[in-house]
């Protein structure tokens, strides 16, 4: 009878405790099939390496835990002001959440529809929109910059390629992707100046960076899944492209960390998910599901996508790492008073809020850990959500 053996083969996502693989684990932390070692009580345990708990704004350390003073405590981490962006009765608004709902409608003649959201902070906060004329044709697209928190009059960007996907490393390196008469461009602000990169032939919806010079685009080329991957920052691309097999469209990007990077998208009839571990990319379809359009998580056991099963919104729920040799097996949960979900943020584990519409409007739904809930409605028919972002405590 053989022995059992850990190394890198058998344990590639991993640190090797004698014989035993272990994944993620704060006592027991490494990857490559190394030794593990063990992180202090101020860090966590990340793709294979301590690192230092987030900050505000950032996911919390584990379930049930928040980051304070850089120590990983175990009170409950809550999300405490949160943007989401859409159309409300066919007009252009961020809905606001702060303990009370409100909503802030914007200049049509400047921005028709918006988007995705990402901020650094309650009071530097970008959504992706797009112009459009009386027709509908799109015009163009447009980043909106809040600095002074909700209710503030936003900056407006010039005219950019069409809205698609939006993300900032810091407040003078911000990212966003959308198509433009022949492909799709990714545009950067530095801080005083948009520029702009152009690629042929593909069609890009999201991004999402672990840094400034980690930043993954996702999209489609040819019916075909794809992402970019930019790894010397802007302009140093336009990125290493990859195409994902078993996926035709991907919509959304979100990671942990650079070694662990998840993308929502469809294959065919059914909604799937790719994952990047640093070295390869696989991919799955999940029969029971539509499409997904909507992915974040909280680290690598903990990940949501979103989307549809075909007649109402389906929150998709990742609680193990992507397995090295075999197909992911999430929980699917259809919501109930919901017709498709497409964008998601989480706080917690047991504090996630999804946004999409339903017949009656915009919705909101949140997760508390046990079950699924209706938050506000918003709007009538012509009402949808398309982006959420937010601040925890």
């Amino acid at each position: 009878m053989g022995m059992c053996v850990c190394d890198a083969t058998s344990c590639g996502n991993g640190c090797c405790d004698g014989t035993a693989c272990r994944v993620g684990e704060d006592s027991a932390c490494g990857a490559g099939g190394g030794a593990c070692a063990p992180c202090s009580s101020s860090q966590v345990c990340q793709n294979g390496s301590c690192a230092a708990c987030g900050g505000l704004g950032e996911p919390c350390c584990h379930p049930n835990q928040t980051c304070s003073a850089g120590v990983c405590t175990s009170s409950q981490c809550i999300a405490k002001d949160v943007w989401a962006a859409g159309r409300i009765d066919n007009l252009p608004t961020v809905v606001h959440w702060d303990g009370a709902w409100s909503s802030q409608q914007l200049d049509t003649s400047m921005v028709t529809n918006l988007g995705r959201v990402w901020g650094i902070s309650a009071n530097d906060v970008w959504v992706a929109g797009t112009l459009r004329d009386a027709s509908g044709r799109a015009l163009g697209g447009k980043v909106i910059h809040w600095t002074g928190g909700f209710g503030s009059a936003p900056a407006i960007s010039p005219t950019v390629a069409v809205a698609g996907g939006v993300w900032a490393s810091s407040r003078n390196d911000v990212w966003r992707v959308g198509g433009d008469s022949t492909g799709s461009a990714t545009d950067h602000w530095d801080g005083s100046t948009w520029s702009s990169s152009h690629v042929d032939g593909w069609g890009l919806n999201g991004i999402w960076g672990s840094a400034g010079n980690d930043v993954w685009e996702v999209g489609y080329r040819n019916q075909t899944g794809s992402m970019f991957h930019w790894t010397s920052g802007f302009p140093g691309g336009p990125g290493t492209p990859y195409g994902v097999a078993g996926t035709d469209f991907l919509y959304a990007v979100w990671g942990s960390g650079s070694g662990d990077v998840w993308v929502a998208g469809t294959s065919g009839a059914f909604g799937a998910a790719a994952h990047f571990n640093g070295t390869a990319l696989a991919a799955a379809s999940f029969p029971g599901t539509a499409n997904l359009s909507g992915v974040w998580g909280t680290r690598a056991d903990d990940v949501w996508m979103v989307g549809s099963n075909g007649s109402q919104g389906v929150a998709v729920h990742f609680t193990s790492p992507w397995p090295t040799d075999a197909t992911p097996s999430p929980s699917i949960v259809p919501i109930d008073g919901t017709s498709l979900l497409e964008g998601v943020w989480a706080s917690a584990h047991n504090d996630v809020w999804a946004v999409g519409y339903n017949a009656a409007g915009a919705t909101i739904v949140r997760w508390n850990g046990v079950a699924w809930s209706q938050m506000m409605t918003f709007g009538g028919a012509t009402s949808g959500l398309v982006g959420i972002w937010g601040v925890s405590e």
